[in-house]
């Protein structure tokens, strides 16, 4: 009995130093990380600031269709305007972009209330 709770409490030490998963940052370092670099600051006049970006303020509903569709036109962030390409993310679920979306809204101090499932996919429906 006492070496199950030297297991257990081994167990739960190693747990303890792991921090927990998150689908939304695991994307964002494979997805968006390479432009918008690890701080989401972008690289200023070629990929945008995620960084307390009026533009993720002020297009909530555009967001999910972005990432999903991509984007070929100019943009204002924060004051600069951008003109570059996003790639579509085409194969991404509802939940990858909720998720997404979620990290980088909480990662980059965007304010805004977390994005439900819901929200994302009647968004996505009204894509342009």
């Amino acid at each position: 009995m006492q070496n199950l709770i030297k297991i257990l409490f081994f167990g739960l030490l190693l747990s303890a130093c792991n921090p927990l998963p998150n689908p939304g940052k695991d994307l964002y370092v494979e997805k968006c990380q390479n432009c918008h670099g690890v701080d989401g600051e972008g690289l200023k006049g070629l990929y945008p600031n995620l960084v307390n970006a009026d533009y993720f303020q002020k297009n909530r509903e555009k967001l999910a269709c972005i990432i999903k569709y991509g984007v070929n036109e100019e943009m204002e962030v924060n004051g600069t305007k951008y003109q570059g390409e996003m790639p579509a993310n085409a194969m991404l679920t509802e939940i990858e972009i909720t998720n997404l979306l979620n990290f980088i809204n909480q990662e980059f101090k965007n304010g805004q209330e977390p994005f439900s499932m819901q929200e994302i996919s009647k968004n996505l429906v009204n894509c342009k």
